[in-house]
């Protein structure tokens, strides 16, 4: 049963708070109800023979945050709490002979690589990740944040869990964190985890790519596909991207010898998680950069017996357990962080975002296993500046011989290291520009961009159009957690906030950041009903 409790103290309901508790067996009565149809994998045969079909929502990629869009717009009572639930059912917009019947919607998802989470996969295979560093809270079902650690112990898994050690912080007493909501899954629990949710939910999936999209005169969207695939036709459309644009490579590796395929073979960013199983035994690795990509890649040489490896960050490696600081994820903390976020400005947000998350960090867990390889003599830890490579000629400043690649590393203090293989741990560049169906959807719709990011409103609609961004690309409207799994559970809220209601939505949420909150405030005065609690604390700042 999907409301089968857990032994340990449930965080989600309160059991002095009957009503609440109604609620959540009604949601979850009507969320079995939902899950009798499975997903269905659409073939270019079964479109063409079966006509071209109109789907209420399209989601374009099938990542964390693309699933968790797909939970929002399946399950029942589309809102952000139970309490908001019963506030959206006295709502004039929501009343019963006029608001869509949610299990009746129809969703398509379309995405390449034929599955779901198929590069996180790769990507955790590829670096061999074994653990992944948000919390048991953080995952794609929007509705049941008790789900995978549920998920766990239903098949016998919680051996799984790794338990930070968060006795001197913020957290210490929180209720969720006793209820082991903060411990961290393996990678093989989360994957498996999202693959069962994704069989669950009543969708179709398009083996393809997105090249193009067309708004037809009755407001529907015709999604041109790779591969020959039919049109998809939709009334809607999510942007599940995520990247939010091309890697970040350093200027002075930019140009490095691209005569010959020799960078191709020994110069790669971690993003080319296809790349890494190259490295072999007896090379010199140099990884740039400080954060968990990067300390990933050099404990992974390591692992692959690397004659020798060094990690060279700009600045001394930082530890923290998650990529955004703990107050973040404390329940009264985080809802006033929050608000806060809401009150900046739109065009200061990025800089507020860029102090929050204060550049790249390293989990305790792998701090250790770096320190353990470097007092083991296999791993060196410099804090440095690369400033490009030296060769013997400034045409070639790569040495071929047989089928390795010799290059020097010119760094700032340190001198030269000599190299067979240089991995880019950089990040990527913020220029949704630079993704293809980002510039067409811009040239085609006249949708505004500013700062890389497109303009959204408050529930993450790009400009006019029925089309909505979540991940990285909505960091603007969601905030400095948008790009991870917490940021992918709010934002498929958002998004999913009363489908189909956004053209009745007041100008305000465009102009105003806290409209949102105080609109849900007054809504739940003016009706006599509670609002929900991140509501009146917002008030009361």
């Amino acid at each position: 049963m999907i409301c089968t409790h857990i032994k340990r103290r449930h965080i989600s309901l309160r059991h002095d708070d009957m009503g609440r508790k109604h609620n959540f067996f009604k949601n979850a009565s009507k969320l079995e109800e939902a899950l009798i149809t499975p997903h269905q994998t659409v073939s270019k045969d079964s479109i063409s023979t079966t006509g071209r079909k109109t789907y209420d929502v399209c989601i374009i990629g099938a990542g964390p945050h693309g699933l968790a869009v797909l939970s929002a717009h399946c399950s029942p009572s589309t809102v952000v709490s139970d309490a908001a639930s019963s506030i959206a059912d006295k709502n004039e917009y929501s009343n019963k002979k006029t608001r869509p019947d949610q299990n009746a919607f129809s969703v398509c998802v379309v995405d390449p690589n034929g599955g779901w989470l198929h590069e996180w996969d790769a990507r955790l295979s590829a670096l061999d990740i074994k653990c992944l560093r948000s919390p048991m809270m953080a995952h794609p079902d929007v509705y049941d944040q008790e789900a995978l650690l549920r998920y766990a112990e239903m098949h016998g898994r919680l051996g799984e869990l790794h338990k930070p050690d968060f006795t001197c912080s913020c957290l210490k007493g929180e209720p969720m964190l006793e209820a082991g909501m903060f411990d961290v899954p393996s990678s093989s629990l989360f994957l498996d985890f999202c693959r069962d949710l994704a069989a669950t939910l009543p969708h179709d999936f398009v083996a393809a790519r997105v090249e193009s999209v067309r708004k037809l005169p009755g407001g529907e969207y015709h999604l041109g596909m790779s591969d020959a695939y039919p049109l998809v036709q939709a009334r809607r459309v999510v942007c599940a991207l995520g990247l939010p644009g091309q890697p970040n490579i350093p200027s002075h590796f930019q140009h490095a010898c691209w005569k010959c395929d020799a960078p191709e073979r020994c110069i790669y960013h971690t993003s080319q998680c296809d790349k890494f199983d190259q490295i072999s035994e007896g090379e010199n690795v140099v990884v740039v950069g400080g954060g968990l990509s990067a300390a990933q890649g050099a404990l992974l040489a390591v692992k692959r017996g690397a004659k020798r490896t060094v990690m060279c960050s700009r600045r001394s490696l930082t530890t923290r357990q998650f990529d955004i600081p703990l107050p973040w994820l404390h329940n009264a903390h985080g809802r006033k962080l929050r608000y806060d976020f809401y009150r900046v400005e739109e065009h200061d947000r990025l800089d507020w975002i860029d102090r929050v998350r204060g550049g790249g960090s390293i989990p305790q867990e792998y701090m250790d296993q770096l320190e353990a390889a470097r007092a083991e003599g296999k791993l060196e830890l410099l804090v440095d500046d690369i400033e490009g490579l030296q060769g013997e000629s400034d045409e070639c400043p790569l040495a071929e011989s047989n089928d390795s690649v010799t290059m020097l590393v010119k760094t700032r203090a340190h001198g030269t290291i000599n190299a067979t293989r240089l991995i880019l741990a950089t990040g990527s560049k913020i220029e949704c520009m630079s993704i293809p169906l980002c510039k067409h959807l811009v040239e085609e719709f006249g949708l505004p961009v500013q700062s890389g990011l497109p303009v959204l409103s408050n529930d993450l609609q790009w400009g006019d159009e029925q089309i909505f961004v979540v991940g990285t690309l909505a960091m603007r409207q969601v905030g400095p957690d948008a790009a991870n799994l917490m940021g992918a559970r709010r934002a498929a809220q958002l998004c999913a906030w009363r489908p189909g209601w956004h053209t009745a939505q007041t100008q305000d949420d465009r102009v105003n950041p806290g409209a949102r909150f105080t609109r849900i405030f007054n809504m739940a005065k003016d009706k006599g009903v509670r609002a929900p609690i991140q509501y009146r604390r917002a008030q009361c700042v």
